[in-house]
């Protein structure tokens, strides 16, 4: 068993104790669809730290899946290709949502990606963990219950603060169980953008927890045509 010298940061966020009307309204959050590319994420790609998962959204048509990548930024001296799908719920239909795995990192090192095309390209960087070995430090963030609040926001800038390298999330992401019908998609699409800030970043590692399992009987018979 490999084993971490951990140095942790516990960040606990109770959202399900606050109203949701006080949602967090930050219009940077908010990107105009039709010149960015909005939710880019990133997550580990393997167990050894060496491999990250970009996923990305577009709007109105699937674009590039590529993903451009290196050691500079904007100098890109590598390419990789992802997949895209898109998933309709009741009268709600999903963006293009892309997902491409980037391997063969070197531990310990800075990259700069881009995703998209011409004016709508986005570039962020990530920093890969150190090599495994007994007694490496590597400090990340534990975040429960984030939720949509101004209270979410304060945790994220927690985080920031810091200096932790990656996210484990432990359950009760967006809270869109909380919704009815079409809203339920459409607060994965803001939680994606208001998350963004960390997610496109850092990697960050989730657990599916109670507010994720949406239990809608009032939907028996709805089904679309």
């Amino acid at each position: 068993m490999v084993l971490y010298s951990i140095i942790y940061s516990v960040i606990i966020h109770f959202s399900h104790f606050l109203h949701f009307e006080h949602f967090l309204q930050d219009t940077s959050i908010f990107y105009t669809y039709r010149y960015f590319v909005p939710v880019v994420h990133i997550t580990q790609g393997d167990y050894n730290g060496k491999a990250i998962i970009i996923t990305w959204v577009t709007p109105d048509e699937p674009g590039s899946n590529q993903v451009k990548y290196g050691k500079e930024e904007k100098n890109y001296d590598f390419t990789a290709e992802g997949t895209v799908k898109s998933y309709t719920f009741y009268n709600y239909t999903s963006g293009f949502i892309h997902e491409c795995l980037i391997d063969d990192l070197e531990y310990d090192s800075t990259y700069y990606y881009e995703v998209g095309e011409g004016e709508s390209a986005r570039s962020f960087w990530f920093q890969t963990p150190p090599k495994i070995g007994p007694n490496v430090p590597y400090k990340f963030g534990i975040i429960g219950d984030l939720g949509q609040t101004y209270n979410s926001r304060s945790t994220l800038n927690h985080y920031v603060e810091s200096g932790a390298q990656a996210v484990l999330h432990v359950g009760d992401l967006s809270y869109a169980d909380k919704y009815e019908y079409d809203d339920m998609g459409v607060r994965w699409d803001t939680y994606g953008r208001f998350a963004e800030r960390i997610q496109a970043y850092n990697p960050w590692i989730s657990t599916a927890g109670n507010h994720e399992i949406e239990y809608m009987p009032y939907m028996v018979g709805c089904a679309r045509n």
